[in-house]
């Protein structure tokens, strides 16, 4: 079978590499340009940006009793180190998980956070029963 001559494969090799650089591009950019969790940065040109340095505090409490649950022994590092940089959608995840161990009892959240500017900021503010009010 006779191969096509070189100058045919040309533009077709171009275009998959003009394509492969678009994406490269434009999925970091959506970061940059409307992102709706500002501290979820996978997608992101991360050599530019400093959001890995910020650090959270969450905590969940048994409202009843006001007891401190540990998220440590309940869920997996992984999942811990991401609620500690401040990833809104981990840090519900684990709360609907929290909420159905919990058996009916009111879990409060709260989530405060230090940036790499030493500035802190408050991501969840504590509410009444994240349980009730669609966590799960």
């Amino acid at each position: 079978m006779p191969t096509p001559p070189a100058s045919a494969l040309m533009p077709r090799t171009s275009l998959y590499i003009g394509l492969y650089l678009l994406v490269q591009v434009t999925l970091p950019l959506r970061f940059y340009l409307r992102s709706s969790d500002p501290l979820d940065e996978r997608f992101a040109w991360r050599m530019f940006s400093n959001t890995r340095l910020t650090r959270c505090e969450v905590e969940f409490r048994v409202t009843d009793s006001s007891r401190l649950l540990a998220i440590d022994s309940e869920f997996h590092l992984a999942w811990t180190d991401l609620a500690q940089r401040g990833r809104r959608s981990v840090i519900d995840g684990m709360a609907a998980h929290l909420c159905k161990d919990e058996t009916m009892q009111p879990v409060t959240l709260s989530a405060r956070c230090i940036d790499a500017e030493n500035q802190t900021f408050t991501l969840v503010r504590e509410r009444t029963d994240v349980c009730s009010s669609g966590a799960r």
